[in-house]
């Protein structure tokens, strides 16, 4: 006695599976941004169950087929369809699950006491969105008084951009050495307390842009410092400093430089 298998053909294989993935991504779109957690798994085993269905026909129409080209055809159709199933999966659970990221805080502005504003620590691009949001208080600050060693240069020059714009006189005390300088040398009027310091070297880019250049990033803030009023031959000796060192001139030197106005 002889059994014989009802043999599908490979296009309703192949169309039972793309219409079934298809009704399925319909419904995990349709689900809330926060599903709760029975629906979740509902869809999830309902979409299981269908695949298994699905890579059970796929294979045995390959089976019947035999080697040919409907079985790669259908065999990379059920791998494509695996992974979907597991990446929709996944991302749902992850939505569910996974803590979210943690809020990025707007920045606050500086410190300011009087008419002065107060910038201290590293030099970064919330230093930048502080100092606009400093330049909104009312009234304004007038002197923008320096104590860092320095940061990122991008954020440094937008800042400088800042205070060249609204005309404010900078002044150091304590530290102002690296990207820092580039801050103080935007001040109109530039001074310093009697134990400050202010610190050079000379440009390294922790970058792996191509395009980006030291030595023309470099003379551009050159440029920079030359419009307001600092002398060139000072500033080849301080760019000429390592990266990993620092001169600090004397308060004659800056003087003469044209680094400090009083």
């Amino acid at each position: 006695m002889q059994t014989h298998s009802v043999e599908t053909k490979p296009t309703h294989a192949l169309s039972a599976l793309i219409l079934g993935r298809a009704a399925m991504l319909g419904v995990w779109a349709m689900l809330p941004p926060s599903p709760a957690p029975v629906v979740l798994w509902g869809c999830l085993l309902l979409d299981t169950i269908i695949l298994l269905w699905q890579i059970s026909l796929i294979r045995a129409t390959i089976r019947s087929t035999g080697p040919s080209l409907w079985s790669y055809v259908l065999s990379i159709a059920g791998l494509i369809a695996i992974a979907i199933v597991g990446t929709t999966g996944l991302n749902q659970l992850s939505k569910a699950w996974l803590l979210p990221p943690p809020a990025i805080k707007s920045a606050q502005p500086l410190k300011v006491d009087g008419q002065i504003a107060y910038l201290t620590g590293p030099i970064d691009f919330d230093t930048y969105e502080a100092m606009k949001k400093t330049l909104t208080l009312s009234p304004p600050p007038t002197v923008l008084q320096l104590n860092s060693s320095g940061g990122r240069i991008g954020a440094a020059r937008g800042v400088a951009r800042l205070v060249r714009e609204a005309g404010l006189a900078t002044h150091v005390d304590g530290t102002c050495a690296s990207a820092c300088t580039l801050i103080f040398a935007a001040g109109p009027r530039r001074t310093m307390s009697g134990n400050a310091r202010i610190g050079f070297h000379g440009y390294r880019l922790n970058s792996n842009v191509a395009t980006l250049n030291a030595s023309e990033e470099q003379d551009r803030d050159k440029a920079a410092f030359i419009a307001q009023g600092v002398d060139a031959t000072f500033l080849d000796r301080a760019l000429a400093i390592a990266h990993d060192d620092m001169w600090f001139p004397s308060t004659a030197e800056l003087k003469n430089a044209g680094v400090l106005t009083n």
